[in-house]
């Protein structure tokens, strides 16, 4: 499984619910994830250009892409940035095999 954090912006339409306190985005959330067989692991409102952020694994990146594309067919999310998680150790060990010859000045 890797670890994705998922950041978006709620349009004008889900920001009123939010507000208002007539939906669990949180909760909304886990059951999305897990939907697909991900591991809900944190969900935060943010200050910035994002709205939200939420943390969860899963076993392929197509998923995280099916949930990104629902939430925005829905009209709720308006822009989404998704970051993977990777392992430090193993880009090391990748590093140590590349083949680069840099431009001569």
């Amino acid at each position: 499984m890797t670890l994705y954090f998922m950041m978006g912006t709620y349009t004008n339409e889900a920001a009123g619910p939010l507000i208002e306190g007539s939906s669990d985005r949180r909760a909304a959330m886990v059951t999305m994830v897990e939907s697909v067989g991900g591991i809900f692991r944190d969900y935060h409102i943010t200050r910035g250009e994002y709205d939200f952020c939420i943390m969860a694994e899963f076993d392929s990146y197509e998923k995280v892409a099916a949930i990104i594309l629902n939430a925005k067919a829905s009209g709720t999310l308006k822009d989404s940035m998704i970051l993977e998680a990777l392992d430090l150790e193993a880009i090391r060990k990748s590093s140590r095999d590349v083949q680069y010859t840099p431009p001569k000045k």
